[in-house]
């Protein structure tokens, strides 16, 4: 439950002590224009895989950030040690909860980055400290990095960033020249039983190296445009000539937890997809597929390369 506003006003003088001597500048962002510092120093981040972790990858380490809890009621950054070896237990970053509003003005933020839109929370975090929206889902690919690497300084650790993700990608393209008249599919169980097809171009480093080396989606997931679930009788219209289906590692899933969770959605939705009919189907731990990372997009394109790039397969045209 949100907290009353005034709680964050306690903290409010103390918090805006750090940015009364900062030169500002106008930034936009996902919910309008905010002053905010030209350098800052105290950042604050409330999601961990879509700020927290690009945020490290550019070289940027913020005070504290948001993170998620284990069933044994541990936090932990999920993808931080997969990713850039950095958890809340081995670094200077500290938890806050992006509910617990006088925790994050203890910290003294001069800068709030969140992935909410949420207006009451909105008002909260702006009594604290200038905060900008940064929602993954509102743009494609590393977008989200440049305009991240914007906001705290780091441009031109991501040129480095982007610079060398071009020469990978002109290399996949290079190994997989057919791209273009490939399918594929990004797929998992979801947890309210139904199967949630993902939308490529805003799908984490998988889906940007897919979307970028030209790898066609079904008409179907293309047209929902965003991650959704499907129903059983059109799960069909997703086959692909290659499903990629993705499963939380970091809740000690496997790719067997993976086909449990499918078959629990579609029984029998083996013999309905050709992919999987003609062993065509890759199992990928969520946090490297889904994060936005360039640590992950390695991953990724090392993916490609071993699991499509030169491999003879049945086109899902033959298979029809």
């Amino acid at each position: 439950m949100i907290r009353p506003i005034a709680v964050a006003l306690a903290f409010v003088m103390m918090a805006a002590l750090p940015l009364a001597a900062q030169e500002t500048r106008p930034f936009t962002h996902d919910t309008g224009t905010t002053e905010i510092p030209v350098a800052p120093k105290r950042i604050v981040t409330l999601h961990d895989v879509g700020l927290t972790i690009p945020l490290l990858e550019l070289g940027v380490t913020p005070i504290a950030s948001s993170g998620r809890m284990r069933a044994d009621g541990s936090i932990y950054l999920r993808s931080g040690m997969s990713l850039v070896g950095v958890d809340f237990d081995n670094s200077d970053i500290t938890y806050v909860d992006e509910e617990d509003f006088e925790a994050i003005s203890a910290t003294t933020p001069d800068l709030i980055i969140t992935s909410s839109s949420d207006e009451a929370m909105l008002r909260q975090y702006n009594l604290i400290a200038p905060t900008i929206t940064l929602d993954r889902f509102n743009r494609t690919g590393t977008d989200q990095f440049r305009v991240l690497a914007d906001a705290v300084g780091a441009t031109e650790k991501f040129n480095a960033l982007e610079s060398r993700l071009e020469w990978q990608i002109a290399s996949l393209k290079q190994a997989v020249p057919n791209a273009g008249d490939i399918t594929v599919s990004i797929l998992h169980g979801g947890e309210d039983g139904g199967i949630l097809s993902n939308f490529m171009p805003t799908y984490g480093s998988l889906g940007h190296v897919l979307a970028k080396v030209g790898f066609k989606m079904t008409p179907l997931a293309e047209e929902l445009g965003v991650q959704a679930t499907v129903s059983a009788e059109r799960v069909p219209e997703l086959d692909a000539d290659f499903i990629i289906i993705t499963y939380r590692n970091d809740q000690g899933d496997t790719p067997e937890t993976a086909r449990a969770d499918m078959e629990a959605a579609l029984p029998g939705w083996c013999d309905f997809l050709s992919a999987c009919r003609n062993d065509q189907v890759l199992f990928l731990p969520r946090d490297e597929a889904f994060t936005v990372s360039y640590n992950a997009m390695d991953l990724a394109i090392a993916t490609v390369h071993a699991g499509i790039a030169g491999r003879h397969f049945t086109p899902l045209a033959a298979s029809e």
